[in-house]
């Protein structure tokens, strides 16, 4: 609810942030969108704030309005990677670059599209935005190796029992119940996320924001 997201919003702008990443989701496959809910994201997400970049990508569920979802992030000032990349330099001549690929689950994901890089950048390091952590599997079937890979989709799990593990997952990610992989040369961490999804309960399995830090060696 509007409560709820405006703490996760506070607790954003308390870490000060470079760069905020959001990686889909944005509705429930339950929610009827109208103007009114709308609006409220638009006034909620307008006060995220970051040092240099806002970056979203498109989840599975936005797929229930595409246009509303593109609306909503964009006109909040987040840059949506549909498919696409964006450059980012920072203090020296060494860039990163941000490519993020649409949902695997509606088949709008576009690898190849979204890698073609221009040839100075080819060489750089590479943070790779997908909505489902399956991505891992399917650019490993390609000659694309990303330096680092961000995901969520699966939220682990809703119920965490001691013991037993995780219950009520998603369909299709059972192998992707923790936080780290590693394929080859790419990591790989993955978001347990804010939300829910068919029943509204988390069980010791606590929403959750990340943040990380990336060192130059």
């Amino acid at each position: 609810n509007e409560k709820n997201l405006e703490k996760v919003v506070q607790n954003i702008n308390n870490l000060n942030p470079d760069i905020v990443l959001f990686t889909g989701d944005s509705f429930n496959s339950n929610l009827i969108l109208n103007d009114i809910n709308k609006q409220n994201l638009k006034n909620i997400l307008s006060k995220i704030k970051a040092t240099y970049r806002k970056y979203a990508i498109i989840g599975d569920n936005d797929y229930i309005d595409k246009n509303a979802f593109m609306d909503i992030w964009e006109s909040v000032d987040f840059i949506v990677l549909n498919n696409t990349y964006d450059v980012f330099y920072y203090k020296g001549p060494d860039p990163l670059v941000f490519i993020g690929t649409n949902s695997l689950l509606e088949k709008e994901n576009d690898i190849s599209l979204a890698n073609r890089l221009e040839e100075e950048i080819k060489d750089a390091y590479k943070i790779w935005l997908n909505h489902e952590p399956s991505i891992i599997d399917e650019l490993y079937k390609t000659s694309i190796s990303p330096n680092l890979i961000f995901a969520g989709h699966h939220l682990s799990g809703l119920i965490n029992m001691p013991i037993i593990g995780y219950l009520l997952k998603q369909e299709g990610i059972k192998s992707y119940t923790g936080t780290y992989f590693q394929n080859e040369s790419t990591q790989m961490y993955v978001s347990s996320g804010l939300g829910t999804y068919k029943y509204n309960i988390r069980f010791l399995n606590p929403p959750s924001i990340n943040l990380y830090r990336l060192y130059q060696y």
